[in-house]
């Protein structure tokens, strides 16, 4: 075995291991795993096979049993076989990369808002339709038609070479030898990848600069390789060059795929927390607010406790029509930032309406706690009413949940709604508790 031989054969063992590992990265390092995701490994799987075929004909080249003999046959004609079906599979991948067959759904915030305004178990409804409903596919190109059809051409021209020796054979002594027709499968190949690159430069708009680039880039290392092969044999430069360019092609378009998803994935909690939350005043939105307090009221268990509190800024059009808007505007900031502050972060605050405000406080119903706290709200309130020298108050309404059985928001709503309007007929800037499984008020 000569030292070109022992070269080339540990070059691409080397080659496999990387691909192999690769095709593992590729896997793994997807934040999203699509069509794109499954071409690559498969590419790279198909790539390290190839390698391992070129290290089987290499191997067992010139050697005298009959291991040799067929190890020498199947190696080649694997070798073949696998580079045209891995350029029409790297096709497919160039195609699905530049046409958005296998792309991230491009979804604008409106259309995303609109998809989860309905809440969770909505959401994911709309989203299994909008997924059902497949968006227009760019028309096939005919060039990739082209390299399928080269590519079937080169396996049957292999295929018949076993037979009629017309690209390569095997001698007597177990040499592998070139045929009279050696350079068909090559340029075949050449052609294979400038339609290849053809399709690259057509549909750059549709590729980011780093992978435009990169994607081109790869054609250099095999083009170059598989002319030096047409004109020098000796060398296994066409399968290492293959390898070496795929694994930077497909590291930027790893890196490029997950800045796509990451991106598209902010833009979509984004959209989603908008459509759930108010714009003024951070707070849950009044459909998504609901949704929230029912899913809790279906979950108590018999023995807990919550208290819903309905909280109405009071004569708010005359403070509109004294102070103008944007005053109104920063007191429906201003009492829901103070009811943020007076409560935990896992009870749902929501803006019901234009001044009015919905709040579950959950795991309580003391009735000294409820009246600290609604205290202390008014106070906090008043504190800031005085500083901007503004007449600034709310009547609230709360309705204690001392069993979770059974608990109607509706019912509850329209109890802590009665108490919220008998605290306006008592003065306005006053509370009024009542029990939700009686209806009687509890303190006032």
């Amino acid at each position: 075995m000569t030292v070109v031989t022992l070269f080339n054969i540990a070059m691409e063992l080397w080659g496999v291991l990387i691909c192999i590992v690769c095709a593992g990265g590729v896997y793994v390092g997807a934040i999203r795993r699509t069509r794109r995701t499954y071409t690559k490994v498969s590419m790279q799987l198909l790539c390290a096979l190839m390698l391992l075929a070129d290290v089987s004909a290499w191997y067992h080249n010139g050697g005298c049993d009959k291991l040799d003999f067929y190890m020498t046959r199947i190696g080649n004609l694997g070798e073949y076989l696998i580079n045209f079906i891995f350029i029409a599979l790297f096709a497919n991948y160039i195609w699905q990369t530049v046409s958005g067959d296998d792309m991230l759904e491009n979804v604008s915030p409106h259309e995303w808002r609109a998809r989860t305004s309905g809440g969770a178990k909505r959401n994911r409804k709309n989203q299994r339709s909008a997924n059902a409903r497949s968006k227009p596919k760019k028309p096939r190109s005919k060039k990739l038609d082209v390299i399928y059809a080269a590519s079937a051409l080169g396996i049957v021209l292999t295929i018949a070479t076993q037979f009629n020796h017309m690209v390569y054979y095997i001698d007597s002594q177990n040499y592998y030898r070139r045929g009279p027709l050696f350079a068909i499968p090559q340029i075949l190949g050449l052609v294979e990848l400038a339609l290849i690159v053809m399709l690259i430069i057509e549909n750059r708009k549709n590729l980011s600069r780093p992978l435009f680039v990169t994607s081109l880039s790869f054609f250099v290392l095999p083009i170059v390789t598989t002319i030096v092969q047409i004109l020098h044999y000796g060398l296994a430069l066409q399968a290492i060059a293959i390898t070496i360019s795929i694994q930077f092609t497909f590291v930027v378009d790893t890196i490029e795929m997950n800045k796509k998803i990451r991106s598209q994935d902010d833009a979509y909690q984004k959209a989603s927390y908008e459509a759930q939350h108010d714009g003024l005043t951070d707070l849950w939105s009044k459909s998504a607010g609901r949704e929230q307090i029912e899913n809790y009221f279906a979950h108590m268990q018999e023995d807990d406790q919550a208290v819903l509190i309905f909280v109405d800024i009071d004569d708010f059009k005359q403070i509109n029509d004294t102070y103008g808007h944007k005053v109104g505007d920063f007191w429906i900031r201003e009492v829901a930032q103070t009811l943020k502050r007076l409560y935990r972060h896992d009870d749902i605050i929501v803006r019901f309406g234009g001044d009015e405000y919905v709040a579950l406080i959950k795991n309580t119903a003391n009735e000294r706690v409820i009246e600290s706290t609604l205290d202390l709200f008014r106070r906090q309130l008043a504190q800031a009413s005085a500083q901007y020298g503004q007449d600034v108050h709310c009547s609230i309404g709360a309705c204690r949940v001392l069993s979770g059985k059974n608990v109607d928001l509706n019912l509850c709503l329209g109890f802590a709604d009665h108490a919220l309007y008998q605290s306006k007929r008592e003065g306005k800037g006053m509370y009024t508790v009542v029990d939700y499984d009686s209806g009687k008020v509890q303190a006032a």
